[in-house]
């Protein structure tokens, strides 16, 4: 539904470069990629992680954070 891509697509294109630096920075090879607090979070396969994986690193997040505060 955009009529004027041209417009946006300049619009944009300084904050696609800083999305797109900050992929880099953080290793980013693929998408989607989860990181949790900072961490990378990969499935076993090395690939995105299932939603079980994902149930247990926010879990072992939260109660390392629970141990802290």
């Amino acid at each position: 539904g955009i009529t004027d891509f041209d417009q946006q697509y300049t619009a944009r294109l300084d904050e696609m470069r800083r999305d797109t630096a900050v992929g880099g920075d953080l290793k980013v090879t693929s998408t989607p990629t989860c990181y949790i607090n900072g961490v990378r979070v990969n499935g076993a396969d090395g690939k995105m992680p299932t939603a079980t994986q994902l149930e247990w690193a926010i879990e072992y997040e939260l109660r390392k954070a629970a141990k802290v505060n």
